[in-house]
């Protein structure tokens, strides 16, 4: 006769409980007997742990449903499959895409292989995991003590509706938006977001960008000019106001400045529609497919986290906006003058696949994708767009790729060769955004006035970022001025009422730094590098919610905290160790490397 085992799934250390014999913290960390934390087993097994979701990844897009396999069924031109434009197949940096949870689930699998539960409690509000863990726990025979939640596959009809208001939205926001004109004879042309520029260069028809500023003296010498396309950024401006920006850009300026999803020809519709009902045959047979979603390593089924963004990518507006945007740039660049370069800001979106297969489809030069920022060690968007260029043989069904990925440091070539991409289409160019630190000279302690609290792109991880600094002791007793910087693309603010003495700036990071004595940040940010290359003592708050994605993961010198009790610690702690780091990122005014990439 065997021992029973319980095993207890609950959020954090609160809810542990004496009669389980196992205790696994979805969203904790502990060093008690007999609990694993999931983030510190995650932490611990990072390496394997990634390797394996890529691999399920490219599972999923080699399952076999009637006619042939998901990519090939997804074959919507003769040499693209749609499955690149996927919000899954993209694995996006967004807690919505959940990732997070699917890695997790991953590590709870392996913890229940090592312990062999025959009883299994869920504590957990979040329904979708509990039907994860649920399914696995019947499919091993391991008794639940829940009834099983049941998934039903989402509804396509409903999305299918959502698709056709889409494109008709469509129409009318962008009725005014211009394209790019074929006659401009720029012989380069540069993808960015709309965002991080100097407005008030615009009436004098310079366009001064944050991340392209540094190549000023390189792009001002290219033969025939540039030409620039703008991805709009919601939350700054309407479509509108963009447009009219660019108008007055345009009036002076010598290069040419258009938005990158501009008016839909009305010849584009039709097809759009059909390829939206080709989309929905492949959505009804992958619904049909009750283990697509199924990691036949793990035997976890994450049809629950997975499902319904599936269905959005195939069916819904996003499905619309991403064929929109296929069609447009096919015209865009088929009627444009031959392109010597082309650069634009990588981040393995679905619009890159896109652009990129367009690119490469009318036979322009060479097209650069730009790494602005070190590479998160947990960012899966560029762990797949490296699996992509593991080898130059391309099928019918492969990732469309840029000709060379330009990384600007040692953290983002690492990565890059751990994922096994071609070592010949990775190329170490001076770093743009970050160029400013190239002769920064740290000011006098008796100078640093300022604890800095670094802002993240996501809101939810700002307010447990304050929620930390808060409850950490230190703070209440601190003489230093409290700042806190929004990130630049996060205009909303968190709650301060428990941190009332806190000022907020909206000053670049490059001017805060020489008052700056700490800053602290989210694991998340790349803000935090920067401060740390600045010789700033930095500390990095690990969220349990999420995964330790710090550009600083692994450096010597970097400092990490997951408890305000830490913080305090860490405040207090005189010493410092990122002197040697400075060469992590590549920096150089003159950007030798990159006026060789594009000669």
């Amino acid at each position: 006769m065997t021992n029973s085992v319980r095993v207890d799934i609950v959020v954090n250390q609160s809810q542990v409980r004496d009669d389980a014999d196992i205790t696994i913290l979805w969203d904790d960390y502990s060093s008690q007997r007999n609990v694993f934390s999931l983030p510190e087993y995650v932490e611990l097994h990072a390496d394997r742990l990634r390797l394996h979701f890529a691999e399920f990844v490219d599972q999923v897009a080699q399952t076999p449903l009637s006619g042939g396999t998901l990519s090939e069924l997804l074959l919507i031109r003769k040499d693209f499959s749609y499955w690149w434009m996927t919000l899954f197949a993209s694995t996006r940096w967004d807690p919505t895409s959940n990732i997070t949870h699917a890695v997790k689930l991953l590590a709870f699998a392996e913890i229940c292989e090592k312990v062999s539960p025959s009883e299994v409690f869920v504590h957990l509000p979040n329904k979708q995991i509990s039907a994860v863990i649920q399914a696995y726990c019947t499919s091993k025979n391991l008794g639940i003590a829940e009834v099983p939640t049941l998934h039903n596959q989402p509804a396509l009809r409903l999305p299918r509706f959502r698709a056709i208001a889409s494109i008709g939205k469509f129409v009318l926001t962008h009725r005014r938006v211009k394209t790019l004109s074929s006659a401009d004879q720029a012989s380069t042309l540069i993808v960015d977001h709309f965002v991080r520029f100097n407005e008030s260069a615009i009436d004098d028809g310079r366009y001064e960008s944050q991340y392209w500023k540094s190549l000023d003296n390189v792009l001002s010498s290219i033969d025939h000019g540039t030409s620039w396309i703008h991805h709009y950024v919601p939350g700054f401006r309407s479509i509108r106001a963009t447009e009219q920006l660019l108008v007055r850009l345009n009036a002076k300026s010598v290069n040419k400045h258009a938005q990158f999803e501009t008016r839909l020809a009305a010849s584009c519709v039709l097809p759009i529609l059909r390829e939206l009902k080709r989309l929905r045959q492949v959505a009804r047979a992958s619904n049909n497919h009750p283990s697509f979603f199924a990691d036949t390593r793990s035997g976890l089924n994450f049809t629950a986290l997975f499902a319904e963004q599936w269905i959005e990518s195939l069916c819904g507006s996003t499905a619309a906006r991403h064929l929109i945007i296929l069609r447009q740039q096919e015209a865009a660049l088929k009627l444009l003058s031959p392109q010597k370069n082309g650069l634009f800001l990588c981040e393995n979106q679905p619009w890159e696949s896109a652009f990129t297969y367009a690119w490469h489809k009318y036979g322009h030069g060479k097209l650069v994708a730009v790494v602005h920022a070190p590479i998160r060690f947990w960012d899966f968007r560029y762990f797949t767009l490296a699996r992509s260029l593991r080898s130059n043989q391309q099928t019918a069904t492969s990732k469309p790729t840029p000709t060379i990925v330009a990384v600007n440091s040692e953290i983002s070539r690492t990565f890059m060769e751990i994922a096994q991409a071609s070592a010949n289409q990775i190329c170490e160019v001076e770093s743009l955004m970050f160029n400013h630190l190239f002769a920064a000279t740290p000011a006098e302690s008796s100078q640093k006035n300022v604890l800095l609290i670094v802002g993240d792109f996501f809101p939810h991880l700002n307010e447990r970022l304050i929620t930390l600094v808060e409850n950490a002791e230190h703070i209440r007793s601190t003489n230093l001025e409290i700042v806190f910087k929004p990130h630049p693309m996060n205009t909303n603010l968190p709650d301060f009422s428990g941190l009332p003495n806190v000022h907020i700036s909206t000053t670049d990071l490059g001017d805060l730094l020489p008052r700056t004595h700490t800053a602290i940040s989210c694991n998340s940010s790349t803000a935090a590098l920067e401060c740390f290359l600045y010789g700033v003592k930095t500390i990095s708050y690990v969220d349990p919610e999420a995964l330790n994605s710090s550009p600083l993961r692994g450096v010597s010198g970097a400092v990490f905290v997951t408890s305000s009790e830490q913080l305090d610690v860490a405040l207090t702690d005189s010493r410092t160790d990122n002197k040697e780091n400075r060469s992590l990122l590549i920096l150089d005014r003159a950007t030798p490397r990159w006026k060789e990439l594009l000669s």
